[in-house]
């Protein structure tokens, strides 16, 4: 891990949430995350949820990727080269580091909860909603972002000067896959909303609603997934369902367009096959 001093950048004074008390101090977190990147919106999403804001709750760093300030070596060297990542300082001056989004999320509600604080159960109450929650933000993770969303970023033209530095190649069969196998998960959970809703594990707003907001907006927006709200009315309430909560408030949709209406079809032109999708 890289030792030089980050540059904490936040718009107020670091201050801990109201719920602690002097016999029990929280850690101080610092958040290294990126403002375009959906994981890192992910979790900002959910420490709001617990209360948690930049320079109230955490201090935040904003790694530039495209410098690889987050690779090995760089001045902000996570422990797997990705965003994001958070370090915690306890009362006794120690520290640590975890990466992943899942892994800072579990950390912060555990430790919210051991602490005393308000008792926000983002991962699920009970053994079947806990396991409705984790299937969920897995197949988001597995089978949207990393076999469809990703695919399509990968192979898309947003990543053409990366390609080409690192003398890679673009297949436009498989951003054409990535592409039409997001959409059939969109329809997929246009189903599961109609039938099972108002949120994607069931009646509460967990952990998977931040995960599938945050690829559906990334998708929708950088990598120019197409998305037919026309034809998915459930997912479509859904999303102004989530929107609106103050949590996303605070972390808005950064890729949203600009003059058109927010829920206009998108990215459809130029996709081939996307009468069919």
């Amino acid at each position: 891990m890289a030792t030089t001093t980050p540059n904490i950048e936040h718009s107020r004074p670091l201050r801990r949430p109201s719920h602690y008390t002097d016999h029990n101090m929280p850690p101080l977190l610092t958040f290294y995350g990126a403002r375009l990147a959906p994981n890192p919106r992910r979790v900002a999403v959910f420490l709001a949820e617990h209360g948690l804001y930049e320079g109230a709750g955490y201090a935040y760093v904003d790694i530039d990727m495209y410098k690889g300030e987050h690779k090995r070596g760089g001045k902000y060297e996570t422990p797997n080269r990705k965003v994001p990542m958070m370090t915690i300082t306890l009362e006794d001056g120690s520290t640590d580091t975890i990466g992943e989004s899942l892994a800072i999320c579990r950390y912060v509600e555990e430790s919210q909860v051991a602490t005393g604080g308000e008792r926000v159960r983002l991962f699920g109450c009970g053994p079947l909603q806990r396991a409705k929650v984790e299937m969920w933000t897995r197949r988001v993770e597995l089978e949207l972002l990393f076999s469809s969303v990703g695919k399509a970023w990968y192979h898309g033209p947003t990543l053409a000067p990366m390609r080409k530095s690192s003398g890679l190649t673009a297949h436009t069969s498989e951003l054409q896959l990535g592409m039409r196998t997001a959409q059939r998960f969109y329809k997929e959970v246009e189903r599961e909303l109609q039938a099972k809703g108002p949120f994607l594990a069931g009646e509460d707003f967990t952990v998977a609603d931040i995960t599938l907001l945050c690829v559906l907006d990334f998708g929708a927006g950088p990598v120019q997934v197409p998305m037919l709200w026309s034809k998915l009315p459930h997912l479509l309430a859904w999303h102004v369902r989530v929107s609106a909560r103050e949590s996303v408030r605070l972390h808005k949709d950064p890729y949203r367009p600009q003059g058109s209406p927010i829920y206009a079809d998108r990215n459809v032109i130029g996709v081939q096959g996307s009468s069919k999708l």
